[in-house]
């Protein structure tokens, strides 16, 4: 267990998701607290040490990044200005088809 977590976090998740025998089926949302919104409640949960990713959760931890995760856990505004920007430097990227990559159907494996 990452000795970061929160400790009742941190028991839930092992309830979730065991270490052996778990349901594969079973879905640990990124953000406990609003699972089915886009919203910057995740960045609280990251200064409660509640992260359920390790590269997210060192965005907190680490004092080159904390205090954007504390601007955007306290304002959403922010936090969407920050994503729509993210977004469009995204769209300038090219994707790489043909002999240059391809398009997975399956993000975890090549097509083949």
């Amino acid at each position: 267990m990452d000795p970061s977590l929160d400790t009742e976090f941190a028991n839930g998740l092992k309830q979730t998701c065991p270490r052996h025998g778990g349901d594969p089926n079973i879905v640990q949302p990124f953000d406990p607290m609003t699972p089915f919104t886009f919203d910057n409640l995740y960045y609280q949960s990251l200064s409660k040490h509640q992260g359920l990713l390790t590269s997210d959760q060192v965005l907190f931890d680490d004092n080159r990044t904390r205090a954007l995760v504390q601007l955007y856990e306290k304002n959403q505004t922010s936090f969407f200005d920050a994503f729509v920007s993210g977004m469009r430097k995204l769209q300038d990227i090219e994707v790489k088809t043909g002999q240059d990559g391809e398009l997975r159907n399956d993000c975890s494996k090549f097509n083949s």
